[in-house]
């Protein structure tokens, strides 16, 4: 099991992670083979991956 030590989010965390942060349904298409793909990268950044998830989690 890993974990994330939140009061330390250094560089080395967001280094080159790309954030979508907007996942809306709009932004979200599932195909009948069961593939996702994501459009819409208006709001995209290098940012801290643990934004994204969060963004992710709240939409849904």
């Amino acid at each position: 099991m890993s974990s994330l030590d939140f009061n330390n989010l250094g560089d080395e965390i967001s280094n080159g992670a790309i954030c979508h942060l907007d996942y809306v349904n709009k932004n979200l298409i599932f195909t009948p083979d069961d593939k996702v793909y994501v459009i819409d990268f208006d709001k995209t950044r290098i940012d801290c991956p643990v934004h994204d998830i969060s963004s992710f989690c709240t939409e849904y």
